[in-house]
């Protein structure tokens, strides 16, 4: 009786990926610029939407959303030295 032993090259073509590996698959997609969609401030204005993309770089070098109230970039906006404070302060 044989017993069945694979190949290296079966072990590679039978491999399935766990599931981390498709985690970071997925958002190695969904964080790339790449494949967001692209609209303009007037447009995401007239949606009624808080943010927009354009796919450009902002001053400091960010792809990323942009908000429709200002223009300004999203991560530049979180990265202020007083956003921690304006967000946990009791008003």
């Amino acid at each position: 009786m044989s017993v069945y032993d694979p190949t290296p090259q079966m072990e590679a073509i039978m491999a399935v990926p766990t599931m981390q590996e498709i985690k970071d698959a997925l958002r190695l997609v969904s964080d790339n610029p790449s494949y967001r969609t692209r609209i303009s401030r007037d447009v995401a204005k007239e949606r009624g939407l808080k943010r927009f993309f354009t796919g450009s770089e902002c001053v400091n070098g960010h792809v990323a959303d942009r908000l429709v109230s200002n223009g300004n970039c999203v991560d530049c906006y979180y990265m202020r030295p007083n956003y921690a404070r304006q967000k946990h302060s009791s008003s």
